[in-house]
């Protein structure tokens, strides 16, 4: 996925840095309407302007200097079923809840939409994540076609995704009330040579193992981000 994350003060968002984001996962039918998906998150922080990796930046409200979250998120194990993901098994950095909702679909020709929203609530002593309400929703767009086939096991889908949050508190702001909001757009890929140029370099400089064998990291138990 590609995207932007916003601070929003005043009703006024204004954008912060880019977003590239690649997601791992491996989902197992584990019921009848149910599936197991272990997950991983490579994202990286670029500047607006040059497309450059970010390690920090200047906080646009009070000049502060910010150093960026973790770029890594997993691998970590959650349930899909017709309610959508619920929260992941053995969560080792807080407590955390889910709300989710998967749908409606609506179709137009072979044209499919599926909804998927998450609320997630966090209480944690870890500073990458800390105490904060997180709002996802995402819209799959596929083949009505190919998601009825019963032989087709990785249906293929483009998708776009939005979220909000509270500031959260590596930002800094001090007492500046607001939220944050994200919007990327992305698609499904089948394999790592899938992903794009720019982001395959940026994964392979900062993580090579995972590219190497996304496999073998999303069977490892989850890890404290560093």
């Amino acid at each position: 996925m590609r995207g932007t994350q916003y601070a929003v003060v005043d009703l006024i968002a204004k954008p912060l840095y880019h977003l590239v984001n690649g997601s791992f996962t491996r989902i197992t039918e584990t019921g009848e309407n149910e599936y197991q998906v272990r997950m991983l998150e490579l994202s990286f922080y670029t500047d607006l302007n040059t497309g450059e990796r970010l390690r920090t930046i200047n906080n646009p409200y009070n000049g502060k200097t910010c150093t960026l979250p973790h770029e890594v998120f997993g691998p970590n194990v959650v349930t899909l079923n017709l309610d959508g993901l619920q929260p992941p098994e053995n969560f080792p950095f807080g407590k955390l809840t889910f709300d989710g909702s998967l749908g409606p679909a609506h179709s137009v020709g072979d044209d499919l939409w599926v909804r998927e929203e998450s609320l997630v609530r966090m209480d944690s002593d870890n500073p990458a994540f800390g105490n904060y309400i997180y709002n996802e929703i995402v819209n799959y767009r596929g083949s009505l076609a190919e998601v009825s086939d019963p032989e087709v096991t990785n249906a293929a889908a483009t998708l776009d995704y939005h979220t909000t949050s509270n500031i959260r508190p590596w930002l800094k702001m001090d007492g500046i009330e607001g939220h944050m909001e994200s919007q990327a757009v992305g698609k499904k890929i089948a394999s790592v040579e899938d992903f794009p140029a720019d982001y395959l370099q940026l994964a392979r400089e900062s993580f090579p193992e995972f590219i190497a064998d996304p496999v073998a990291v999303l069977d490892a138990p989850p890890k404290m981000p560093g």
